[in-house]
């Protein structure tokens, strides 16, 4: 018999509340399942769910802007839920990569005070901002002339590098 669990498995019996946002979400609801039921959920699943939720009708190319805001809620609930798991339970989940995909989503959607938004909540968790995503943030602050956002990504991006 094998005494190893699976990543997710705790003893202890702790959770993670799901978040209201997500309910209804059939891919957030079976991450959600499964960590229940002990097995190993990874990263990249997450990217991927948080992907497809940000695409089609229900997402943030939705008809109207209220179905649009929804859909932002929910993705970033989803990224806060990533983070919950990681530090709650102790999942091994790359949730800075998480708010890195959220920001180039936002980006292409010209969403630009989500993003920064998104790039924010990357920097105060305390996680090393890729250069990829400086610039991607630093286009969008230049885009909308907001010259204090753009200074303070431009001091991020000499300091990386």
């Amino acid at each position: 018999e094998l005494s190893a669990k699976p990543a997710g498995f705790d003893p202890e019996g702790r959770s993670v509340e799901f978040p209201p946002d997500l309910r209804g979400i059939n891919g957030a609801e079976a991450i959600h399942d499964a960590i229940r039921r002990g097995a190993c959920v990874d990263t990249h699943r997450f990217l991927r769910l948080l992907s497809k939720m940000s695409l089609g009708p229900s997402g943030l190319g939705a008809r109207t802007e209220d179905k649009a805001n929804k859909a932002e809620a929910q993705l970033f609930a989803f990224v806060a839920w990533m983070g919950l798991l990681r530090s709650e339970l102790g999942l091994d989940l790359w949730v800075d990569r998480a708010y890195c995909a959220l920001v180039v989503i936002l980006h292409r959607r010209g969403s630009t005070a989500s993003a920064f938004k998104a790039y924010e909540l990357l920097g105060r968790a305390g996680w090393t901002v890729p250069l990829c995503t400086l610039a991607l943030v630093f286009e969008l602050a230049l885009r909308d002339a907001n010259w204090r956002q753009a200074e303070d990504v431009f001091e991020a991006i000499c300091q990386s590098g």
